[in-house]
């Protein structure tokens, strides 16, 4: 019996606003199953060139369609804190009527660091870090009230409220690579994102 396959497109953020969300309705028109949205700081095949913030455009998108899957491919975790992180997805969940998917990844670019701000890691420190996110963005989204600490990370009595409307929590697509890394998102995530040289995250 071969089960159902679904197909999805992912849109540059490139293009004016409008023209973005017209090409997303396009793609809900066509019968798509998922549209997504990359998280990138800057447009990495032109520097200098457009690029809108990922989150934001989403809960655009959100308003302007009406039943296809809406993804980050994949939410850049090196510049958001996890505990935000989880707050912007259970606001586009809701934004959405429950159609949010949830792409998290430690993101590609040496020009993340210095771009936002923050210090660039060691690979095991890059690893530490990102399981110690994806744990808390996975807790809050899925309990009323969290506390976790973390070597990295910590959030204390974090609330979260209301609830998702995807229960318990919107689907989690992790962009790794790597045994460390392939382990706790067999562990933590619903679906797994791979992209050729450029992975997410690549730690032995």
């Amino acid at each position: 019996m071969v089960e159902k396959l679904y197909f999805g497109i992912c849109i540059p953020q490139i293009l004016p606003i409008l023209q973005i969300i017209e090409q997303c309705k396009f793609v809900e028109a066509l019968g798509y199953d998922s549209v997504w949205i990359a998280d990138q700081f800057y447009n990495p095949l032109r520097l200098g060139d457009p690029m809108w913030e990922a989150w934001t455009l989403l809960a655009a998108v959100a308003t302007q369609t009406t039943h296809i899957r809406l993804g980050t491919l994949v939410t850049n975790f090196i510049y958001r804190n996890p505990a935000i992180v989880a707050s912007q997805a259970l606001t586009v969940d809701h934004i959405s009527n429950g159609r949010l998917e949830l792409g998290f990844g430690a993101g590609f670019s040496p020009k993340d660091h210095p771009m936002t701000g923050s210090e660039a890691w060691e690979p095991c420190e890059r690893v530490g870090r990102f399981r110690e996110a994806v744990q808390i963005v996975d807790l809050m989204l899925r309990n009323d009230v969290t506390t976790f600490e973390g070597q990295y990370y910590y959030v204390k009595d974090a609330i979260l409220s209301p609830r998702p409307v995807q229960r318990p929590r919107p689907p989690l697509t992790l962009g790794v690579t790597g045994p460390v890394a392939m382990r706790f998102a067999a562990e933590y995530a619903d679906c797994w994102k791979i992209e050729g040289h450029r992975n997410s995250l690549n730690s032995e």
